[in-house]
């Protein structure tokens, strides 16, 4: 049984990912960031339908929150909070992100 050229080019991509991974952090940064950009596209999907259940609720972020906060932990992301006193209220305020990207969401803890 011959293997054809879609089975000889997925066993060069099984056989050069690792090594590019240990080799280039421009090849690992990119590796995280696609699989974490998966895990959430997959995970949103996944929450959207208990969010249905109860629509127009303000606590359907916590789903969100405890998935985002679980990824940040696996793939090590930190994140840096200024001036947390003016958080720290029983008031409403507003979070603006000074970068145009959707890691800005973990902003907010």
């Amino acid at each position: 049984m011959a293997l054809d050229f879609v089975q000889w080019f997925i066993i060069a991509i099984l056989l050069i990912t690792p090594i590019l991974y240990e080799l280039s952090n421009t090849f690992k940064y990119l590796a995280k960031f696609a699989l974490f950009y998966s895990i959430v596209m997959v995970s949103a999907f996944i929450i959207i339908f208990p969010a249905l259940l109860r629509p127009k609720d303000v606590n359907n972020y916590k789903y969100t929150a405890w998935v985002v906060n679980n990824l940040m932990s696996i793939f090590g992301i930190k994140r840096e909070v200024r001036n947390r006193e003016y958080l720290e209220s029983d008031k409403p305020f507003i979070v603006v992100c000074n970068h145009q990207s959707s890691l800005d969401v973990i902003g907010k803890d």
